[in-house]
């Protein structure tokens, strides 16, 4: 054996004091806001920043080590909303790895969608498409997260890729828990969207906030026109402005430059004003044409027996 050889192997086993340091300082790391700007200060979205510099001066130190409260390295950058950093470790990371869990139930999806960086999620559901479907310990799941948290674009995004299967498993009760945040958040286009292809859900309860999506508008006045007072001259420009019919998905040019011209002419609050109780107006009626079908006896019965089984 060789001096150089000796030499390597004892770097091996008795690491160097730098190493020594930055293994336990990894080690005790916590995951409270105060350490993550440590480790994902000034230059860490880079790739020679303090994160990935850490990992690669530990060899032995792998991006799914979990440290303190269950996380790992991903965790801290994706909370720390370090889209670079998240980009490199995924590379480094096995699909089954980034469904490791921090002890609060939540995977490194759930920590983006409450930074909202829709590439983020992006780049976690390009390796492991179920991350949408991992529920934590509040049973929340990151489109209920987004929601919550009020990332308009990470909701619509997560939307879009949540099984619809997923929603309405369980009785939909997954569904109805993501619709109530949705209504909440006055995300009322995904809202009506996901009510329209699933009425039924309008009396459906779920486990998280104990209640339905009928109940969940009927305390929210201020969405309507009528929980809403305007003043004489808001009124006229209210009634005057012109909302496109919700059927329409992509915004046309002309309608971009109407709304454009709406900000400059300071009115684009009441033009959105406007829009939101014309949502609301329709998941209202969407909701009365489901009930109506309903029969009354079972109906209710059946609504009984829900809100039992949650309490």
């Amino acid at each position: 054996m060789t001096t150089n050889n000796l030499q390597q192997q004892q770097q091996q086993r008795f690491p160097s004091h730098k190493e020594q340091f930055i293994s336990n300082h990894f080690t005790s790391l916590m995951l409270t806001p105060e350490r993550i700007k440590t480790l994902a200060g000034p230059g860490s979205n880079e790739r020679n920043g303090p994160l990935l510099t850490l990992l690669g001066c530990h060899k032995n130190l792998h991006p799914a080590y979990t440290i303190n409260l269950g996380g790992t390295a991903l965790h801290v950058a994706a909370s720390a909303g370090k889209l670079k950093v998240v980009e490199e470790l995924v590379k480094l990371m096995s699909e089954k790895e980034l469904e490791i869990k921090d002890d609060r139930g939540n995977t490194a999806l759930s920590s983006a969608a409450t930074v909202g960086i829709t590439k983020m999620a992006e780049c976690l559901l390009s390796k492991n498409q179920n991350l949408v479907t991992f529920l934590n310990e509040n049973k929340y799941f990151p489109l209920v997260e987004a929601c919550i948290c009020n990332y308009k674009d990470m909701a619509l995004y997560l939307y879009s890729v949540t099984p619809v299967e997923f929603l309405c498993q369980d009785n939909g009760h997954h569904g109805s828990s993501f619709l109530q945040c949705a209504i909440i958040a006055q995300m009322l286009d995904i809202a009506f969207d996901f009510l329209h292809r699933f009425p039924y859900m309008t009396t459906t309860m779920d486990g998280v906030l104990r209640s339905n999506p009928l109940l969940c508008l009927s305390t929210m006045p201020a969405l309507f026109h009528s929980g809403n007072r305007l003043a004489l001259w808001q009124q006229w420009i209210y009634s005057c402005i012109p909302i496109e019919p919700i059927a329409t998905g992509v915004l046309s040019k002309l309608r971009g430059f109407a709304i454009n011209l709406l900000t400059f002419l300071g009115i684009k609050k009441i033009y959105d004003l406007k829009k939101m109780h014309n949502y609301s107006d329709k998941i209202l009626e969407c909701m009365c044409e489901h009930i109506s079908k309903l029969d009354y006896r079972n109906s209710s019965r059946q609504i009984y027996m829900e809100h039992s089984n949650v309490l």
